[in-house]
């Protein structure tokens, strides 16, 4: 009888304790504002947007002087001379760049 007692106050306990923590995941719920966090996942998009723009435009100038240099290469590869002093001058830029990008490290 006496183990009967304790176990139907456990019971009892435990399901008062469920039921306040359900009411305080109730109040909790009802507080969020569904609003700001749907406002803050589209200032989110919109700082990634960002930032594949400027990717989108770093890339297209990295086309448009790669394209430069190939006109630059078919218009100079009848000369030969003219052409291995283009290569290496692209060679010395290559190699500034590499330096630049080990100090970056």
């Amino acid at each position: 009888m006496k183990g009967k007692g304790t176990m139907i106050a456990t019971m009892g306990l435990t399901a008062a304790l469920l039921v306040c923590v359900m009411l305080m995941q109730f109040r909790t719920i009802d507080s969020t504002d569904i609003e700001a966090l749907e406002n803050m996942r589209e200032a989110e998009l919109r700082t990634e947007l960002a930032s594949l723009k400027t990717k989108y435009e770093e890339a297209s100038k990295k086309l448009e002087e790669t394209q430069t240099k190939i006109t630059e290469y078919k218009e100079k590869i009848a000369n030969n001379q003219e052409a291995s002093e283009l290569l290496e001058k692209e060679l010395e830029h290559a190699n500034m760049v590499l330096r630049k990008n080990r100090c970056n490290r």
